[in-house]
């Protein structure tokens, strides 16, 4: 886990909290008490990353001249920028932690005070379990050379990668001018697409194409120093993401996702964009102005959502363990992208097709976490090492499926998926117990025998170290704390502002059917008399 611990100050109803997430975290709480904001702030600690720039650089810069200016090899440059990670580890927290406030202002695309000047966000890295390049695929060679120009050049070696051409569909081009297609099918910015990446079309009758790794990069004549440190710091900055976080991808499932299952092809990037263009006063020729814009401003993670909706649709899709399982358990249903984008679904039991509009709320609400699970152009953002966030998973579910949902959690989470979500649900609560319950060793007899008798499998097991949960929780005097949740040895985590809910409803129902239990007019009954 890159992230040990965020803290935060000040910050929507929040007023101080600490969250040190685990493989599954667990957000519980009162409505209104700041579990949406905990996600987006943990969320945006990933774009902190982009942008930053590192002035200890500049020793390093002049030592790779030396080495070159020597003939001397770096014969393994990612083990380099390892130890100069390890080296500048509590400068780097600084530069990153600085970086996302403004970070985490551009994701709720507002100014207000509150992200402005009064939040203070802080993130403490774990530096000790960096994924280390020194172990990495022998058949990567990297090595900083001078050239004949005087320029250095730092050489990195990826094997190639063969893609099937049906991957991309005849009808994107098979051209250059493919690029940000192709970038956004290997998953990569077109910044590190263009780096990294030599293509190689075949003839039309091919059936692959072949993405070749090209030379990090040829750095200019370091007399000019401006130039050699922003193209060194862009590339440790590259390394720096991979190193910490490993460039994985990150799919944030909002609250609001039914309505938007039905609107992203209208509400899409192009479209707010175009929103976003009418609004500034900015017209283009011929365009009426007369029609109304007047639509909510989407904060990042939204938007993201919306814009994964609207690629998807002219992706190949291929189902995973992960998704049949949710297709299977909780949806009881098939989605089926149309070639035109119309997303379809097919009920079990029988041979009807559908269009989306027209299903249950469980199937809107469903369909975008579908897509985070299914292989999207080749690729899945349900990996090992990729992250999760769902904001009440249970919406519209019935306790038998919210419980299949928590079973799937589990399961994503032994893939090596991080998982948060900030939930509502009991019964979710108490499933992931279950779970946390099957991982005990002991009695492995009789637990493997209970285990079969209600249908558990291993992959349900969860393990105590993997889980961590936060209970946000409002006080009387109306202020909101943020409380880690006991994991309790046997029975899972403890969530008191669930508990006291279900006490107080418990013991009302007892009441009242204790009282309703006794008889409206009642028989008086003889008395022996007194002897005398």
């Amino acid at each position: 886990m890159f992230l040990r611990e965020l803290e935060i100050k000040n910050l929507g109803p929040i007023e101080h909290a600490k969250i040190s997430p685990g493989k599954l975290t667990v957000l519980t709480g009162h409505n209104n008490t700041g579990k949406t904001w905990a996600m987006n702030a943990l969320y945006a600690v990933f774009d902190a990353f982009d942008g930053l720039e590192f002035p200890f650089l500049q020793q390093y810069v002049n030592r790779l001249k030396h080495y070159a200016e020597a003939g001397e090899m770096v014969n393994d440059l990612y083990f380099f920028i390892y130890q100069i990670i390890k080296d500048n580890h509590e400068e780097i927290e600084e530069i990153i932690s600085a970086n996302q406030k403004s970070k985490l202002s551009d994701l709720f695309r507002s100014n207000i005070k509150i992200l402005t000047e009064s939040s203070f966000i802080k993130s403490t890295l774990n530096f000790d379990e960096m994924h280390s390049y020194n172990s990495r695929d022998e058949s990567v060679v990297n090595s900083v050379k001078l050239n004949s120009l005087g320029c250095i050049s730092i050489i990195d070696a990826y094997p190639s990668i063969e893609l099937p051409r049906h991957v991309f569909r005849d009808k994107i081009p098979l051209t250059q001018n493919s690029k940000h297609e192709l970038a956004r099918k290997l998953g990569l910015s077109i910044a590190e697409f263009v780096d990294r990446c030599l293509i190689e079309f075949p003839s039309n009758s091919g059936k692959t194409i072949r993405i070749r790794s090209k030379p990090m990069g040829v750095y200019n004549d370091f007399s000019d120093k401006a130039t050699a440190f922003d193209r060194i710091n862009s590339k440790f900055l590259f390394h720096l993401r991979n190193c910490l976080i490993g460039g994985v991808k990150r799919f944030f499932v909002p609250a609001e996702r039914g309505g938007l299952t039905l609107t992203y092809p209208d509400l899409g990037r192009e479209a707010l964009n175009t929103i976003r263009r009418r609004r500034a006063g900015v017209f283009l020729p011929g365009e009426d102005k007369d029609i109304p814009v007047e639509l909510a401003q989407y904060i990042a993670t939204t938007q993201n959502y919306l814009t994964i909706l609207e690629s998807s649709r002219h992706l190949v899709n291929e189902e995973t363990e992960f998704s049949n399982y949710l297709l299977d358990k909780v949806v009881c249903s098939d989605f089926d992208i149309q070639e035109n984008g119309e997303v379809l679904f097919s009920p079990r039991g029988t041979d009807k097709t559908l269009p989306l509009h027209v299903a249950s709320s469980t199937l809107k609400n469903m369909y975008g976490i579908w897509l985070s699970l299914v292989q999207r152009g080749g690729r899945a953002n349900a990996h090992p090492g990729g992250w999760l966030f769902i904001d009440e998973p249970e919406l519209n579910l019935h306790p038998e499926n919210q419980r299949y949902f928590a079973r799937l959690l589990v399961r994503l989470v032994n893939h090596g998926v991080n998982v948060v979500l900030s939930t509502h649900s009991d019964y979710i609560v108490r499933e992931i117990n279950i779970c946390l319950m099957l991982g005990d060793e002991s009695d492995a007899e009789e637990r493997a025998a209970l285990m079969q008798e209600h249908g558990y499998e291993e992959s349900d097991r969860l393990q105590r170290s993997d889980v961590k949960s936060y209970d946000f929780y409002r006080g009387k005097d109306g202020k909101v704390s943020v409380n880690e949740n006991q994991i309790m040895d046997y029975g899972g985590i403890s969530v008191p502002s669930m508990n006291e809910a279900i006490i107080d409803m418990n013991n009302a129902f007892d009441d009242f059917q204790s009282l309703d239990r006794k008889p409206t007019n009642p028989t008086p009954t003889k008395r022996n008399k007194k002897p005398k």
